[in-house]
């Protein structure tokens, strides 16, 4: 039987090595075009936040997180109301920002 790795530095350090492997194979450019084409949004910037490895659906997967600088308006009318649109929706918006996602996935 070999050896058992039960040194969590070891452990650790193995994870955020692999970890710096996936996240420098995500395209960000790719990315901000992706999301300028598909969902009419500008990112200016994207920082790596963090990552780690979780468990989907019974398999390893790796979430990466990043904070990410965008633009975005809001339109009101004269009388300081909200106007409805698809642009400014913000419920409509994080199902957007979900569909980005899975879409991203495929």
């Amino acid at each position: 039987m070999g050896n058992i790795i039960n040194d969590e530095n070891v452990i650790n350090g193995g994870k955020d090595e692999f970890i710096d492997r996936v996240k420098n194979a995500v395209n960000i450019d790719e990315l901000k075009n992706f999301l300028r084409y598909k969902y009419n949004i500008d990112i200016s910037d994207v920082d790596f936040k963090n990552g780690d490895v979780v468990s989907h659906n019974n398999s390893l997967a790796f979430k990466l997180d990043y904070d990410v600088i965008t633009t975005f308006s809001i339109l009101v009318d004269a009388n300081g109301n909200s106007i409805e649109s698809p642009e400014n929706n913000i419920e409509e918006g994080g199902q957007q920002a979900g569909d980005v996602v899975r879409e991203w996935d495929k």
